[in-house]
């Protein structure tokens, strides 16, 4: 009793210590109390520490205590920033909210303002700061209230306090614009005009494809709706590049094309008005695009024909003509043996889509643009530039070998800068900024990680920032909003500054006013406005700062404070519309778009936040950190190669259909990222998943290369990832997956590999350098079938080993020369799969990651033990291979054959063959045969399903002699099982025509022997039995005939039996029409 009374004892002092601190902390050691200029009374609060506003409470009694509060006399009370109103003849703690309103922190002070009220004479106040249990810790004055004369309250007013940021290593960062560029490099002087003569044979640009593909530019007039072909009026002419213009629709118009081969040409330009003007450009090529393929990524393509719809791969845009942007920054159309390519300048951000259209012939570009002469910097001027390639190429690999010449071209989209880190985490440190953080290696991400400085090889924390977002809990009138706005700027810390840069750059209406939106996220409700952070933009004496010296100062201040690897870009909640501000667009280096529901020129934030991007990366990767983020659709064609790290989001993947658009826009994701490493957030992160569906979205994750995030703002922690802190039935599928997943990542993505597969419903992805003998591969079928199929690899010298690291299955193809060598696979249906290959030279680094890999599971332990036995039985110049049947059948012997490839000096014997599993001991004793040199010999056993109940993985084992020399082999592996019988029923719903359906069910039977069904249907309509005979490994359709009755609607029940156990049964929804 004494030691528990002693224990006791410590807790309580320890606790009440604990309160006492807190208690101090939070005291109020003085408040003044101001008038504002409305009216409105402003109390400035001093604390003994910086007080938290949500924790601070002011009560206000305005007629005194006979109404109000029963034990304050409160009518008003000021808590987290909403004041509240206590309602007439009510009784206990009860208050209505009234509004929002505002406050700032300078060190330990609080200044709080409330908003105009109906008070006058002696009102009576009294300040609290509520304890974490949000009880009263402290209180100003100790009881009671304190009464103030509102008459004879001092003025608040003040001069703000802000000061500008230098940000003279920003504005070194700011790209040079083809606005600027273009017009000085078309009035050079090294330009040759050309006679009318000479004119003739340079009026004409030409691309080289299976024929010459002549260059078109149509010029729209989106208000009047008048469009013309522009034919060039002058010509010039200097080295490889010809200068055209001329004027058509009151426009002024030039192009520089630059045609360095006959298969390439570049074409820059611009658009000139003395007025306001939205116009649509459009620059392709004229071509006949029946039967061409458009290809909308490096898996998804279809055939056009004339009467094909444009095709074109867009997200939704607030402007532009159809309120449409392409995704990717180029597009790839395959003529015959010809791939086409028209890229825009993805370092110059456009109002663009990429289309083929048949209907009219054209493949290229439409640039959006809007000319006015508030763009200051290139008064009533648009530019543009774009390229046409032509290449050789197949059907299927036209869009890859876009990828890969546009990368060399930009390289920025796919080189890898940073380390790969990527399982992003919740992470709260003291004192810390607000922070993204990913763990690098899944221990760390499932362990807890101390709260000091990150280390880059473990983890890696990114200084969280919204450039482009102003959050404002304020009223949704926007006179009190601006009010509350001005109010701000009277402080100096962080609020201050962002309130004065909204002040600056916040995205303004036509009329002028702030384009405030009324929003309810999870994170904030109350005001947004949109806001500008270009570093030119001109702050003023009463907002002496604009955001980009905000952003910029919080990354300095957290660098020399607490220093970070970097910043985490966070998009705007969404692309809102267009921005009016005539400063943005004074500063702006692109041009201004348009919306058809207003034709006024605007900026678009998705497209003028990507320079601002630009400019804030470089900084700071001059500064030695990196850049992490996520941006939107609209921003990614030209802020991807900004980023050194992508945070995207998707739906969990069902495990099945791979042809839908998430799928599409995953690609092209991977495609914009290259090496880069790709973080995937779960959008619908609070759902739970059972192992097997935490399972596919890790395997969805694989395939690409990406790596699964586990926390973001919006959505918290993932469920899936405090489900694995829980409890041990998903941690073993994280530590199974997770490893597997980073050294894909780490190894990178290829556009292109070593190996190729048939048929093509298995989809490839290759990782690793192209230049190894080794790789890494992943597969997946994309089909609802079982696919047989083949991987071909690049012929080499010595042996190559093929692993897959999930089920321990290997294979050896043997030393080939420059032949290519084919690998046998089998995937299941929608199946996702991994392959490492390597040079037998190249074992040694496999095993490696093996070895780091055990303990998760026995996959990592299966791989070790095959690479051993393998390479004992290559010393002997033999290799053995396991066959097993694909999937392995529940009720039959499952055969499994052991074949041995003799490639040495000496005769060798097989023998002591058995299969052993944590249920049964199968040997196949007195059974031997000798493997002549340079032949192959097989012998056979079997297991069954019943074996694996405790545990999924066989060994089988074997023994090779040679003389008396004896050599122990192994295999260990998981087969893949399934039932004999698999159905696939049609939807619930079946329909009939006249008197007459059928309800078709088809089932596949996976056995190795062929099965009898017995087949019943009965209901509200005439139904049927039948017994089905069905072949071994066999796919079958049961048509199931329906006659009507009197009603036109009703049930039918299927139920099918084999060997006297039912194994399917489910009711249909039966309608006649």
């Amino acid at each position: 009793m004494n030691k528990l009374f002693r224990a006791g004892l410590v807790a309580f002092v320890l606790m009440a210590g604990r309160a006492y601190a807190d208690a101090e902390s939070s005291r109020v050691e003085g408040v003044e109390v101001f008038r504002g200029e409305d009216g409105a009374l402003v109390f400035r609060m001093g604390f003994a520490a910086p007080p938290d506003p949500a924790r601070v409470r002011i009560l206000l009694d305005v007629d005194g205590p006979v109404t109000g509060e029963i034990e304050t006399g409160a009518d008003y009370m000021l808590e987290g920033q909403v004041l509240y109103r206590y309602p007439p003849r009510a009784r206990g703690w009860k208050w209505n909210v009234v509004e929002p309103t505002v406050s700032f922190i300078e060190g330990n002070t609080l200044v709080c303002f409330f908003p105009a009220l109906p008070v006058g004479g002696t009102v009576a106040w009294a300040v609290e700061s509520l304890s974490d249990e949000w009880s009263v810790a402290h209180r100003f004055p100790e009881s009671g209230m304190a009464d103030c004369d509102t008459g004879a309250l001092p003025p608040f007013t003040w001069t703000t306090p802000l000061q500008p940021e230098d940000i003279a290593a920003l504005l070194g960062h700011v790209p040079v614009a083809l606005s600027r560029t273009l017009p000085k490099e078309f009035e050079s002087s090294e330009w040759q005009t050309l006679s009318n003569a000479e004119a003739d044979a340079k009026c004409h640009a030409n691309l080289r494809g299976e024929g010459d593909i002549p260059l078109v530019i149509r010029l729209l007039d989106v208000t009047a709706g008048r469009e013309v072909m522009l034919q060039p009026e002058e010509m010039a002419v200097s080295s490889n590049r010809v200068r055209w213009s001329g004027t058509a629709l009151d426009v002024e118009w030039g192009m520089v094309l630059e045609q360095e081969s006959p298969r390439e040409l570049t074409v820059s330009g611009w658009l000139k008005a003395d007025r306001d003007r939205c116009l649509r450009l459009g620059v392709g090529l004229q071509a006949d695009l029946d039967q061409a393929v458009w290809h909308e990524d490096f898996q998804f393509r279809r055939v056009l024909s004339r009467t094909s719809a444009a095709a074109r791969v867009t997200s939704p845009a607030p402007y532009g003509l159809r309120g449409r942007q392409s995704e990717l920054p180029f597009g790839v159309l395959t003529v015959g043996k010809i791939s086409l390519l028209v890229e825009t300048d993805p370092a110059e951000p456009r109002a663009f889509e990429i289309e083929a259209d048949p209907a009219r012939s054209f493949f290229g570009i439409y640039y959006d643009v809007a000319l006015t002469a508030q763009t200051s910097n290139f008064p009533g001027l648009a530019t543009f530039r774009s390229a046409f390639r032509a290449f050789p190429s197949g059907e299927r690999d036209g869009f890859r070998k876009a990828l890969v010449q546009f990368y060399q071209r930009y390289p920025a989209f796919f080189v890898r800068k940073a380390p790969v880190c990527g399982f992003a985490r919740p992470l709260a440190r003291a004192g810390f900024p607000r922070t993204v953080d990913f763990a690098c290696d899944d221990q760390d991400l499932l362990q807890p990680i101390s709260s000091g400085p990150a280390q880059p090889t473990r983890w890696m924390s990114f200084l969280f920032m919204e450039p482009w977002s102003y959050w404002m809990s304020a009223p949704t009138k926007a006179g009190k909003a601006l009010r509350l706005l001005h109010l701000l700027t009277a402080g100096t810390g962080r609020d201050s500054e962002l309130a004065a840069a909204a002040l600056v750059g916040g995205a303004r209406r036509p009329d002028g006013a702030l384009d405030w939106q009324d929003v309810s996220l999870p994170w904030h409700t109350g005001l947004f406005v949109r806001v500008s952070a270009d570093p030119r933009l001109a702050p003023n004496p009463a907002a002496p700062l604009n955001r980009a010296m905000a952003e910029w100062r919080l990354y300095r201040t957290a660098m020399r404070e607490n220093p970070v690897h970097g910043i985490y870009i966070e998009p705007l909640p969404d692309d809102g519309s267009l921005d009016f501000n005539r400063l943005a667009l004074g500063v702006s280096d692109y041009p201004a778009t348009f919306t058809t529901n207003r034709f006024q020129p605007g900026l678009a934030a998705p497209l003028a936040s990507c320079s601002d991007l630009a400019a804030l990366a470089a900084a700071v990767r001059a500064a030695g950190g990196y850049v992490a983020g996520r941006p939107s659709p609209l921003q990614m064609p030209f802020a991807a190669p900004s980023f050194d790290l992508l945070v995207s989001e998707f739906k969990t993947w069902g495990g099945e259909a791979c042809d839908s658009a998430p799928e599409g826009r995953a690609n092209r994701l991977r495609a914009l990222a290259g090496l880069k490493p790709v973080v995937i957030r779960r959008l619908d992160a609070q759902r739970p998943l059972t192992p097997d569906e935490a399972a596919r979205h890790l395997e969805w994750c694989l395939f690409r290369g990406f790596l699964p995030g586990f926390f973001d703002r919006a959505r918290g922690a993932d469920r899936l990832w405090k489900d694995a802190l829980a409890g041990e039935s998903i941690r073993p599928v994280l530590e199974l997956y997770l490893p597997l997943i980073r050294r894909l990542a780490a190894a990178g993505w290829r556009p292109y590999g070593n190996a190729e597969v048939a048929p093509e419903t298995i989809w490839l992805e290759a990782f690793g350098s192209v230049r190894q003998p080794a790789g890494l591969l992943t597969l997946r079928n994309t089909t609802g079938e079982r696919v047989r199929g083949a991987l071909k690899l690049p012929g080499a010298k010595e042996p190559v080993v093929m692993l897959d690291p999930l089920s321990g299955a290997s294979w050896l193809v043997p030393a080939g020369g420059s032949s290519p060598r084919e690998v046998p696979v089998t995937l299941m249906p929608y199946e996702i799969a991994v392959r490492d290959w390597m040079a037998v030279s190249k074992l040694p680094g496999e095993a490696d990651f093996l070895a780091g890999w055990t303990g998760r599971g026995r996959a990592g332990a299966a791989g070790l033990t095959n690479l051993a036995s393998i390479q004992a039985e290559l010393e002997w110049g033999a290799y053995g291979h396991i066959s097993c049947p694909v999937p392995a059948v529940h009720g039959d012997r499952n055969e499994v054959q052991v074949e041995v490839v003799n490639a040495g000096t000496q005769p060798l014997e097989l023998s002591g063959l058995k299969i052993v599993s944590s249920r049964a001991y199968r040997p196949l004793d007195g059974v031997s045969l000798t493997v002549a040199t340079g032949q192959t010999d097989r012998l056979t056993a079997y297991f069954e399903t019943g074996d694996l109940a405790d545990d999924p993985w066989l060994e089988v084992q074997w023994v090779l002699s040679r003389g008396s020399e004896r050599k122990s082999c192994i295999r260990v592996f998981k087969p893949r099982v399934a039932e004999a019988l698999v159905f696939e029923p049609p939807g619930r719903r079946i329909e009939g025509a006249g008197d007459k359906a059928a309800i078709e069910l088809r089932v596949r039977n996976y056995s190795n022997r062929s099965r009898t069904l017995d087949v019943r249907w009965e209901g509200d309509f005439k139904g049927g039995r039948k017994p089905v005979e069905l072949a071994p490994d066999s796919v079958t359709t049961l048509p199931l005939p329906v006659e009507k009755r009197r009603s036109r609607s009703g049930e039918m029940f299927v139920e099918v039996k084999s060997e006297g156990r039912v194994v399917f049964q489910d009711w249909f929804d039966m309608v006649f029409r």
